[in-house]
């Protein structure tokens, strides 16, 4: 039983839902040109959702896609997302604050 509540993750957020994350300990670290979801966990984005795709900055501004938001890995956020895994939560400083993220998905 203890081996395997330690694959679960709680959280939960300011609306007092809680959600189950099974972590994945065999997931493949996030690299250059991944797609995924985050989640913020604290600050004004609290709750919401962010599909990203992750890139070098030569190719930043040159990159499109409707359905993901450009994420630069020499910004702050960029760079807590590199070599993290699915179910992971990362920090990373904006404004001089610490904001917290889920990693939600990779694809």
């Amino acid at each position: 039983l203890n081996n395997k509540l330690s694959n679960v993750t709680l959280i939960q957020d300011d609306t007092e839902n809680l959600d189950v994350i099974i972590n994945r300990p065999d997931s493949e670290p996030i690299k250059l040109g991944d797609k995924g979801r985050i989640r913020y966990l604290d600050g004004v984005k609290a709750g919401d959702e962010l599909d990203f795709w992750l890139l070098s900055p030569g190719n930043y501004n040159t990159a499109s896609n409707p359905n993901y938001k450009n994420i630069n890995v020499s910004s702050p956020l960029g760079a807590a997302l590199i070599d993290s895994h699915a179910n992971d939560v990362v920090h990373y400083e904006h404004n001089n604050k610490s904001i917290s993220v889920l990693i939600i998905l990779i694809e």
